[in-house]
């Protein structure tokens, strides 16, 4: 995941780069340029991870950050970032700090911590190593904030969107320590996804067109079969790979595991209504229908990979071996939107004539963990 989230940041345009800036200047004292900013940041661990993320944090920095009581204090402090700012809620007149906190969590925070940087440029000099150390440690709130809430959030709308009765996204503030036995187990729900939706449907392209004794249909010949995908197989690989990237965009890592969860189930499923239904038929009839089927899943198959590859890489990867594609062509969003014909063209190939390799029986992209025997 974290592979994935540089390759995502560095593609998008290093939106996150002016924090890595603030904390080199930070600790450097050098001037801070102001580029760019991140909105719709919201809490999500609370006074005891962030202060155990703090401690760590110190116990491995300390030297850079300031190694007298009153900086390890401010560093610790300013770990709690504006969440102290809500504490006091049955006080209506601090309504106005309440504001402040929200506003400090959830606009650009960019700007936020080069004020920091500004403000302590105008302390006194006897001052400025503990603002300093209170500036890094509202850095590391933000990132253990912004490193978090994708993955709680992710957990929360996978189980408030499982299909419970009565269960809805309204209940998410109670899902997060929900101990409901009705309620879908996410990390099962996502190695299912893995080892039972994807796996199948990787395994099915791969069989569909593999040579088979005695079967002399036109599609079984070891490469991936040419022709146009269905206009609905179109639209959603578009659809998916472009709420993919928007939701990457804004570092809605929840979102786009559903995008990918979403897809990867609709693609199997219009690969067994496709393949149940030209089994029914006969002759020319189901040889055309068949191929259109494995046209249609191949390239549902492809895009489904990309988007997945930071999130399984190894999987993934193994995957295109068996697409037999040099991983920078396969990989590269260049090609996201290419037919699977033009992406075949792009490697010096005739469509229809890309051989893959050939999958060995029974074989797993994805493996099952033992709890899920």
């Amino acid at each position: 995941m974290a592979a994935y989230v540089k390759r995502t940041q560095r593609r998008m345009g290093d939106v996150n780069k002016p924090l890595i800036i603030v904390y080199d200047a930070l600790l450097s004292d050098s001037k801070i340029p102001v580029r760019g900013s991140k909105d719709g940041v919201q809490t999500m661990p609370a006074i005891i991870t962030h202060d155990t993320f703090g401690q760590d944090a110190y116990a491995r920095h300390f030297s850079s950050i300031g190694g007298t009581k009153d900086e390890a204090e401010a560093f610790l402090l300013g770990n709690q970032g504006p969440d102290p700012l809500f504490y006091s809620i049955a006080n209506p007149l601090l309504s106005s700090v309440h504001r402040l906190g929200n506003i400090m969590h959830k606009e650009k925070p960019n700007e936020i911590l080069v004020a920091f940087k500004q403000a302590i440029d105008a302390l006194d000099e006897a001052d400025r190593s503990v603002g300093r150390a209170y500036a890094l440690g509202f850095l590391g709130h933000y990132v253990l904030d912004s490193t978090m809430h994708p993955l709680v959030y992710f957990h929360e709308f996978q189980l408030c969107d499982a299909g419970e009765p009565g269960l809805s996204r309204a209940d998410g503030n109670e899902v997060h320590a929900c101990d409901d036995k009705r309620v879908i187990d996410p990390a099962l729900k996502e190695s299912a996804l893995l080892t039972g939706v994807f796996n199948r449907l990787a395994r099915s392209c791969f069989y569909g067109v593999a040579v088979k004794e005695g079967d002399e249909s036109p599609y079984r010949n070891g490469c991936i079969p040419a022709g146009a995908a269905s206009a609905t197989v179109v639209e959603a690989a578009e659809q998916a790979a472009l709420a993919f990237e928007q939701a990457m965009y804004k570092f809605e890592t929840h979102r786009a595991l559903a995008v990918c969860d979403d897809y990867l189930r609709a693609a199997n499923k219009r690969w067994s209504d496709a393949s149940k239904a030209a089994n029914k038929l006969e002759g020319e009839q189901a040889n055309t229908a068949m191929t259109q089927a494995l046209v249609d899943a191949f390239t549902e198959l492809r895009v489904a990979t990309v988007l997945m590859h930071g999130i399984v890489p190894a999987g993934c990867e193994l995957i295109c071996e068996y697409f037999d594609v040099d991983p920078v062509a396969f990989f590269s969003w260049d090609n996201i939107f290419a037919s699977t014909d033009e992406f075949v063209e792009s490697l010096g190939e005739k469509p229809g004539e890309h051989r893959v390799k050939p999958l060995p029986p029974r074989f797993d992209f994805f493996s099952k963990h033992e709890s899920q025997y």
